[in-house]
């Protein structure tokens, strides 16, 4: 009997009255028959009461052998004679037993309701923000005290000062404003290789550039063609010197003569490279912009950002040690240089993996305008070496992943838990098996907090 009882065939409404009688009937019936009535699945438990049943039915049906077998012949006949329409019958309650698709309201999580939770206004969007950072930022652990030596102590120096989710969305109000860019931000992002990579590189970028794209919520291109720094270089240097020809006037070449002189004889001056082999990032972020950017925006037809992976040592004309990477407004530069080598086991891919990871969204939310973070920890604060790299935690604290919220508008909730199924899902999709639980743990307390509180529009 396929996955129906006799009875479950005829079950259908406005049955005649002998259909009725022989449904009562074969109760006992319909009981040992039907391998529905207790799904065999289930706990030893259930089994046991499922077995219970069928013989408590088997006894049942021996004792009234004589009455119950000629109503069973009877129904019997009576189905195979009423066959169309049980077969009709059958078909309408196959379908009811689907599960219906779930509306677009329903599939959308709490709090992130297209239409309602999410207003078209920056202002008011802001504030649905804001009212999620309330409820939730607690959650977040304050830093201590700068040590001596540590990027705070450093930033302190220089009066670095933490930004404000208000301060952000002001600026972010007044920039789009002085030059006419849209909100939210839904420009893509290039992603550029400068140097020469393993395939263990090229894995490992490719992670994080999935990663990247998760955290940020932006889309990204990776490009398929490598340069060099020099080629770079080179490729501005030719612009320059047509700049030089193409010029019509003798202003126009007067001014063509100072930029000439300005990035030869100052910005690229032993800095692309120096003599240590250390590539300027800053410069290299300035040569793209002249160089790549105006590409990107003539192909996409939008404004572009572009982030450059090197395998070169970085520094900046701030920091002249080294950087692990730099990053402002619409480009920006990381370098997996001093990372270790990813080939040496599963632990050196781990963590040459896990510095990607970080260094990667730390410069692309500098690129989007956030400053580091001084009050708490937070990715997307500063460091000075190794050790205060791996010190970070992964991801940005709630008040820096509201200011990415709202940039692309998007709820805290509905990004927190697009991250925490990209952790959840990690080690299938990439066959790897690095240990986030302490991310995953990070993101289940925000989440369970932010869906208890999360806005509704209203």
């Amino acid at each position: 009997m396929n996955n129906s009882s006799i009875i479950d065939s005829i079950n259908y409404s406005n049955k005649p009255l002998i259909l009725s009688m022989a449904d009562h009937c074969l109760s006992p019936l319909r009981i040992v028959c039907n391998k529905q009535v207790i799904d065999p699945e289930r706990t030893t438990k259930g089994k046991t009461y499922h077995i219970g049943l069928r013989v408590i039915a088997a006894l049942a049906m021996v004792l009234a052998f004589p009455v119950t077998l000629p109503v069973t012949l009877a129904a019997l006949a009576i189905k195979w004679w009423k066959k169309e329409e049980w077969q009709s019958a059958l078909k309408r309650n196959s379908k009811s037993m689907e599960p219906k698709p779930k509306s677009q309201e329903e599939a959308t999580p709490k709090g992130t309701q297209k239409g309602t939770s999410l207003p078209d206004k920056p202002e008011e969007f802001a504030e649905c923000i804001e009212k999620e950072l309330t409820c939730c930022k607690h959650l977040d652990p304050k830093l201590s005290a700068p040590t001596p030596g540590s990027w705070r102590a450093f930033g302190k120096e220089h009066n670095e000062k933490n930004q404000l989710f208000g301060d952000y969305t002001a600026r972010i109000t007044e920039n789009c404003a002085a030059q006419s860019t849209d909100w939210p931000d839904h420009r893509p992002l290039h992603i550029q290789k400068l140097g020469s990579f393993s395939d263990t590189d090229l894995k490992i970028i490719g992670i994080t550039c999935d990663y990247l794209q998760i955290f940020h919520n932006v889309s990204i291109n990776l490009s398929n063609t490598n340069l060099t720094m020099e080629q770079l270089k080179d490729t501005f240097l030719e612009k320059l010197e047509t700049d030089k020809k193409n010029c019509r006037t003798q202003e126009e070449a007067e001014k063509a003569k100072n930029r000439h002189n300005y990035y030869t004889q100052f910005l690229m001056k032993d800095s692309f490279p120096r003599e240590d082999g250390q590539y300027g990032a800053d410069v290299a972020c300035e040569l793209m912009r002249n160089v790549l950017l105006p590409e990107v925006e003539n192909d996409s037809e939008k404004n572009g950002q572009i982030l450059a992976f090197t395998n070169k040592d970085l520094f900046t004309r701030q920091l002249r040690n080294f950087v692990f990477g730099c990053g402002s407004s619409d480009t920006g530069i990381w370098s997996n240089c001093r990372f270790g080598d990813p080939t040496l086991g599963t632990k050196a891919f781990q963590t040459c993996l896990l510095r990607m990871m970080k260094i990667t969204t730390h410069e692309f939310g500098h690129m989007r305008g956030l400053p580091h973070c001084t009050d708490y920890e937070c990715n997307i604060g500063g460091y000075m070496n190794l050790t205060e790299l791996d010190d970070r935690p992964l991801l940005f604290c709630l008040q820096d992943m509201a200011k990415i919220c709202y940039l692309t508008h998007t709820s805290l909730l509905e990004q927190h838990q697009k991250i925490l199924n990209f952790f959840q899902k990690f080690n299938t999709t990439y066959q790897l098996e690095c240990d986030f639980s302490k991310e995953i743990q990070v993101l289940k307390n925000r989440i369970s907090v932010l869906s208890s509180c999360a806005f509704t529009g209203s």
